[in-house]
């Protein structure tokens, strides 16, 4: 019985990641208003009772969607920020995070972009997720500038706010001009600018 049970829920845990894992590709290449019931099921294999089981409606899988995408972001970025400097500047911590984790994540913030496009329709909750989301990574990347540079600055957060936006700007202005665009040099700019920052914030103080 026992045994039953455990293989139930594993099938049960492969079905749902199928299904989520299919929800990311169909929404990159279509949208999300282009991503139907239908074709989720279709690319995951399953049927449409297995999605309605595990979330209810395509708005419960999207939501699903957006929760797991947000552990997955925070606790990534909370612990590449948290490592120690190694003899590198307090900035380089925190942009070597955000470039580690554009490069390792390009398609789940290529979903983040779309929703964040058709945020207006998209229902509250989500809206809200992401919008927690937003706010959760500037709270780690100001955490990760506090920590490295071994002071507290209620600025940290606007910087980590314009730290976010650069380099997933990057990101997506990489995406439509690969050939003009070069991600490494973009995201080595920013690092410039950072630490240019920190180094002026010091000079002030």
């Amino acid at each position: 019985m026992t045994s039953t049970r455990t293989t139930t829920r594993a099938r049960g845990i492969a079905t749902r990641r199928r299904l989520l894992e299919a929800t990311i590709d169909l929404v990159c290449e279509r949208g999300a208003a282009g991503t139907s019931v239908g074709a989720v099921c279709e690319r995951a294999g399953c049927v449409k009772t297995a999605l309605y089981w595990h979330f209810g409606s395509k708005e419960g899988l999207l939501r699903a969607l957006v929760d797991v995408i947000s552990r997955v972001v925070s606790s990534e970025l909370a612990e590449l920020v948290s490592g120690p400097l190694g003899g590198r500047q307090p900035a380089d911590v925190v942009v070597d995070a955000l470039k580690h984790f554009v490069c390792k994540h390009k398609t789940v913030l290529q979903v983040l972009q779309v929703l964040v496009n058709e945020r207006a329709n998209l229902s509250e909750a989500i809206r809200l997720g992401l919008r927690d989301l937003n706010r959760v990574n500037a709270e780690v990347l100001a955490q990760g500038f506090a920590a490295n540079s071994g002071r507290e600055d209620p600025r940290f957060e606007l910087l980590a706010f314009s730290a976010i936006g650069l380099t997933f700007g990057s990101l997506w202005m990489h995406q439509l001009d690969p050939d003009r665009i070069d991600l490494e040099r973009m995201v080595d700019h920013l690092r410039d600018l950072v630490n240019t920052y920190l180094a002026r914030d010091r000079e002030t103080s």
